[in-house]
């Protein structure tokens, strides 16, 4: 029995694993298909293997989940609950189908931390495979060198923004951050522990990250790259004993060099949608004069481009066209008039009607997605996980003879990138993000 337990135990990491890596693959609306994605597939697999791992014989492992986190855990899913009761009570807004996904999305979203919190508390080598699942990204690199495979094969958009293998730029933009900010910490590793070798192969790989961060042309992500970049340095630097001043300037001087050879390296297409993504107002010059074709233009057209912003002293606007704000005072307007959130259906037409007139586009923001889905409640749960991993990352950062700091410093400047990120976008139905949740909470592992 023990020895089926073991094997039920590895079957079930394995599973996760797979899961963790294909998380990367993400085409197509579930709504449009109706056809589980690969993440769901293995999860659920893996959820039937930890089932028969944990019923009954090793139920106790549930028990080294802090009763504070199962308290948070609890409110979240209970506060969204109550919201949909009191919109369906209050509004009348019943169930659709939407609404019947975002709460199986919850469900997952919670299974899915639970199980790899159980499984990072009891596996060390788990939680570093976990770890190195996230460096996947790479395999995206080689469209770097040629971009024309990367549009013809439709893993950049005729727009000009990189997708990879997921729905949204914006979507991939996260996981090349998360790329991003463990290559840099090996880096950094490598680095103050001069291995040369080591050291280089990592530098261009984070250059190459970043390359693609900038190629998804968003901009939330590029303002986490940044604070990523700067907080794994800083971090880093703490945790080695380093001299603060004198390495913090040596790690801005690096943070420079990344994101120079970044944009260096991006193909002229790639680089003309950067510079319309900070002067938007020259879009319509852009999609004129070359005919809209993205993908063929030159280092010439960008020559051309740069000149005319230089000849007209242009200067950046960043809120061109930008819904963003008008979006956000629209929900601010909703808090106090529904403190304890709108629940699961609040996107729908007759929902947004009644409260505001007209409709609600959507968030942008990840406090007002806790709150909008779960109210005040929801929000403090999520705000009390994001405390815990504070404190918690802190004390991994500080024990100089934890072998896993290093692993720490890449999960905390992840999380810190993907939060900044979050700021302008949605990410509580992003199930990696829970995934490194997960990660941060579970305490220093025996090594």
């Amino acid at each position: 029995i023990i020895i089926i337990l073991m094997n039920l135990s590895k079957i079930s990491k394995f599973l996760l694993i797979l899961a963790a890596v294909s998380l990367i693959f993400r085409k197509g609306l579930f709504l449009q298909t109706f056809i589980p994605k690969p993440f769901e597939f293995f999860l659920l697999l893996a959820l039937i293997s930890g089932f028969f791992y944990f019923f009954p014989k090793n139920l106790n492992k549930f028990k080294i989940i802090d009763k504070k986190i199962y308290l948070a855990l609890f409110i979240l899913l209970f506060s969204v609950g109550l919201a949909t009761l009191i919109s369906y009570l209050r509004y009348g807004v019943g169930f659709n189908t939407e609404g019947v996904l975002n709460a199986v999305r919850f469900l997952i979203m919670i299974i899915t931390f639970i199980l790899f919190y159980v499984f990072f508390k009891d596996d060390e080598v788990f939680y570093k495979r976990v770890w190195l699942t996230f460096l996947v990204s790479a395999i995206f690199i080689p469209f770097l060198i040629f971009p024309e495979l990367a549009y013809k094969s439709s893993i950049a958009g005729v727009g000009g923004r990189f997708y990879g293998l997921l729905q949204s730029p914006a979507d991939a933009s996260l996981f090349f951050l998360i790329a991003l900010s463990f290559f840099f910490v090996l880096f950094l590793e490598n680095f103050y522990q001069k291995r040369r070798g080591f050291c280089l192969a990592y530098f261009l790989l984070t250059v190459a990250m970043a390359s693609l961060t900038l190629w998804s042309q968003t901009r939330a992500a590029w303002l986490g790259m940044v604070g990523s970049l700067m907080i794994a340095g800083y971090l880093v630097i703490i945790a080695f004993r380093k001299n603060l001043l004198k390495n913090l300037l040596l790690n801005a001087v690096m943070i420079i060099l990344i994101l120079t050879l970044s944009f260096a390296i991006l193909p002229s297409s790639a680089k003309i949608m950067l510079i319309l993504r900070i002067f938007p107002q020259y879009n319509y010059y852009v999609r004129e004069k070359f005919n809209n074709n993205i993908p063929q233009l030159s280092s010439q057209n960008l020559g051309d481009l740069t000149s005319k912003i230089k000849r007209e002293n242009a200067s950046p606007d960043l809120f061109y066209d930008q819904p963003r704000l008008a979006i956000w005072k629209d929900y601010l307007k909703l808090i106090p008039k529904n403190p304890l959130g709108l629940g699961l259906n609040y996107y729908r037409p007759e929902l947004a009607v009644k409260l505001q007139g007209k409709p609600l586009g959507g968030y942008h923001n990840l406090l007002l997605e806790f709150w909008t889905y779960g109210g005040i409640a929801a929000l403090g749960a999520f705000l009390y996980l994001l405390w815990r991993i504070i404190l918690n990352v802190k004390n991994k950062i500080d024990d100089s003879k934890n072998l896993l700091t290093i692993y720490n410093i890449g999960i905390a400047s992840a999380l810190f990138g993907l939060i900044i990120h979050s700021l302008f976008g949605g990410l509580i139905f992003f199930y990696f993000f829970w995934i490194l949740l997960a990660m941060a909470l579970t305490r220093k592992i025996p090594t």
